[in-house]
């Protein structure tokens, strides 16, 4: 029991290189947890506790013992009661239902299934990563090194260890050189981003596809938790809340309907005369109270995880189509060097005008860096980047036109 809690645990503390987003924890962390957790609660007190009680009335001819009728009803299933209101003698249930075509032959037997299906549920969010985890196969780890474990901020970063690029005559009147961090360990990061520009679309592919797929199974996941409560959520949906705080006997909702905390349960058996005799009983579902809770929590949890979801594979194909959305996002969010002049119009330069999969690359960076290290990392890569295109026409003229935008010229 021990190793299992340590290995769960493990699983929700997640990997010390991040290759991942929120989006995908809110799946495979969050969603999974809710599950397996539940799933655990409802096992121990279904085997170790006691799920039904059901009674007959006193004086039955024929009635089983009580627990013998209790495990008869548990595992052939039950009928939903309907209330009916008596002034003089209060309320009470009626065996028969009041129903309407294949209804009336309807039995609950999923609630036994409640455990089972929960740790299904949580192996559908849990494929994605997965998935993942294999096809990623400890690149970005390979690729940050200690960087993200052991940060260490200043120790690294020695000017004695640093470089500068004298620039040529077409930047001297804007700045005289291009400096990098002097920091080993982030310079050898650059230069591994620089020398696979280009080379990791198939990489950041399979990451959007698996965010895709994230996004849709959230959907699988509500309509399939709706056909097993039997249209609970699209027929009552936000009004659950309301209905659990109501009197049992006021209540007309699918929830009640579906996961009934008081029901029917008929036995049947062969008389002395070798007639079907049926024995009618009133069964207590004691689970069914926390399922109803449980569930309405779900649905909520499920509508937030269906929403971020769609509104994270949005943002994405933004990121996708749009260069300069990228390029905004990135300088706005990922923090600036302390050289204005030179640096940061050369990295908002690399932002705008890189693939979205290099774009992918250098946000894994940055989700995986301390923001000190994460600035070092960016002076070398304008560094590394202005020493290898700085004779390049189009880059020329895209930073010239930045500089003269921003006014930036020296005096």
């Amino acid at each position: 029991m021990y190793d299992l809690i340590s290995k769960a645990a493990d699983l929700l503390t997640g990997d010390a290189v991040k290759t991942d987003n929120f989006m995908l924890r809110l799946h495979y962390m969050a969603s999974v947890t809710i599950f397996v957790g539940y799933s655990m609660i409802i096992t121990v007190s279904t085997y170790a506790g006691d799920p039904i009680d059901c009674i007959t009335s006193k004086g039955t001819q024929g009635a089983p013992p009580g627990n013998f009728l209790d495990t008869y009803c548990y595992i052939h299933g039950t009928s939903t009661l309907d209330w009916y209101v008596d002034i003089n003698a209060g309320s009470h249930r009626n065996i028969k239902q009041n129903c309407e075509g294949d209804e009336c032959d309807r039995k609950h037997y999923y609630y036994q299934w409640v455990s089972v299906v929960c740790l299904l549920q949580a192996a559908l969010f849990y494929l994605p990563h997965y998935l993942w985890m294999g096809w990623e196969g400890g690149m970005m780890e390979r690729m940050i090194g200690t960087l993200a474990t052991e940060p260490k901020y200043y120790i690294d970063a020695d000017q004695q260890n640093a470089r500068s690029i004298y620039v040529n005559e077409n930047f001297s009147g804007f700045f005289s050189l291009i400096p990098s961090s002097g920091c080993k360990r982030t310079r050898n990061l650059s230069r591994i981003i620089l020398n696979t520009f280009g080379e990791n679309r198939l990489y950041v592919f399979k990451f959007y596809f698996l965010e895709f797929l994230s996004a849709a199974i959230a959907f699988v996941q509500f309509f399939l938790t709706d056909m097993f409560l039997g249209g609970s959520y699209t027929k009552n949906g936000a009004s659950l809340p309301f209905d659990l705080v109501q009197v049992e006997s006021n209540r007309t909702d699918r929830l009640e309907w579906s996961l009934p905390i008081i029901s029917g349960c008929t036995y049947t058996q062969y008389g002395s005369g070798g007639g079907i005799k049926s024995v009618q009983s009133v069964c207590v579902l004691p689970n069914n109270v926390v399922h109803q809770k449980f569930y309405t929590f779900l649905y909520f949890w499920l509508l937030f995880v269906m929403i971020y979801s769609t509104a994270h594979c949005v943002f994405r194909l933004a990121i996708i189509v749009n260069p300069i959305f990228r390029g905004n996002i990135a300088s706005r969010y990922w923090g600036e060097t302390d050289i204005k002049e030179s640096t940061d119009h050369i990295i908002r330069h690399i932002y705008s005008n890189i693939s979205f999969s290099d774009w992918q690359m250098i946000s894994f960076v940055h989700s995986n860096l301390a923001e000190y290290n994460f600035v070092l990392f960016l002076e070398d890569l304008s560094f590394d980047y202005f020493e290898k295109n700085q004779d390049d026409p189009k880059f020329q003229k895209d930073l010239l036109s930045r500089l003269n935008k921003d006014g930036k010229k020296n005096l």
